[in-house]
């Protein structure tokens, strides 16, 4: 396709998302959101192998190691639980396109699934907005490292219901598929921090979970650093963007009653107030990690991680605003024209991913 006819096909498709993530919202029930997954699915199963840059490359990769049984991930963060993963999906039919189909099936899925949580909290129908226009078109260059972050996205679910030690199971599986799922652990350290407790062992493990979040940030810089650095291009964060999205998180945190829950009172929501804090803090942690891109080659590629909980916050925030009628929906007109804007400027303008020139297999 052309860029202006692959501009008005993913516009199509992502419209049916979001009208169908809307039937969820208004009949409370999962059904639109399933259908919402298995459209964004559908579109990055069936692309053609030259939509998004590395698409190739991987699956002359896996069917290598798939054919051979010997891995040529050179200097990859692919772990080889990756190439024993893919190995298996195609023993079971040896085509490409069907990879493709399942890796889009389990991570448009995890994603979709674990948006389900916050469906008291946020619009669904904003949160596929969101997804497609910030995060989703990543997932058809990227395909493996968004397998892991999808995984960890869901398992974050474990920590919100208290469940620390399966979570560290989740991120271990993650980091079996890309070796950069370890900054999954830096969830488990603010869910330390956050949590209240009065007991000797909960304060040591808050006193030692700072030095511990700087340990595997280096780590993971390190690594990331080493992989990427010869292709330095095909990294999706674009400059002054960070700052306008700090400038647009500042926005939304001073037009919302969203950090009430900071002092110990709920913002209009059902959500409990450490989840709520978690998914500020997570967003926040996302826009600073993005912003070290500046100074660390792909440190933008640990931000993903983090940045998928925006889709969260900015639904939220939505949700709510403070003020008047007007004043609130001037804010949300303005939120959505700045998701539309940033679409068109990251994917469209800078498309360094190699996704606006669509087609099907």
């Amino acid at each position: 396709m052309s860029i202006g006819a692959t501009i008005l096909f993913y516009i199509l498709f992502f419209v049916l998302c979001v009208l169908a993530a809307a039937w969820s919202d208004l009949s409370r029930r999962p059904y639109g959101l399933i259908l919402a997954a298995l459209i964004l699915s559908a579109i990055a199963g069936f692309r053609a192998y030259e939509v998004g840059v590395d698409t190739a490359p991987y699956l002359e990769s896996i069917f290598y190691q798939y054919e051979t049984g010997m891995s040529d991930w050179q200097m990859t963060t692919f772990a080889d639980g990756y190439g024993q993963f893919t190995r298996w999906i195609l023993g079971m039919n040896a085509n490409a396109t069907f990879l493709l189909c399942v890796e889009a099936l389990i991570t448009n899925g995890l994603i979709t699934a674990r948006l389900w949580d916050f469906k008291d909290d946020a619009s669904m129908a904003y949160m596929i907005f969101v997804y497609v226009t910030t995060a989703y078109l990543q997932t058809l260059c990227l395909t493996c490292q968004y397998l892991a972050i999808a995984i960890v996205f869901y398992g974050t679910r474990l920590l919100e219901h208290k469940y620390p030690l399966p979570f560290i199971f989740v991120v271990i599986l993650a980091m079996q598929l890309h070796s950069s799922a370890i900054v999954g652990f830096l969830f488990l350290i603010i869910y330390i921090i956050l949590k209240r407790t009065y007991t000797p062992i909960g304060f040591a493990l808050k006193i030692s979970a700072f030095p511990l979040m700087v340990v595997i940030a280096i780590l993971a810089f390190k690594k990331l650093t080493a992989v990427y650095s010869n292709y330095l291009g095909n990294e999706s964060s674009v400059g002054f963007m960070v700052f306008v999205q700090l400038g647009i998180f500042i926005t939304m945190i001073l037009a919302t009653n969203i950090m009430q829950v900071f002092h110990g009172r709920r913002g209009g929501v059902e959500m409990s107030a450490n989840a709520k804090k978690y998914v500020v803090i997570v967003t926040l942690l996302g826009i600073i990690v993005s912003a070290a891109s500046y100074i660390v080659p792909n440190a933008g590629r640990i931000a993903l991680y983090f940045t998928l909980f925006s889709v969260v916050f900015y639904a939220m925030s939505i949700r709510d605003l403070r003020g008047g009628r007007v004043q609130a929906e001037l804010v949300s007109v303005g939120l959505s024209i700045w998701f539309v804007l940033y679409f068109i400027y990251v994917f469209v303008v800078h498309d360094s991913l190699g996704v606006m020139d669509y087609s099907f297999v």
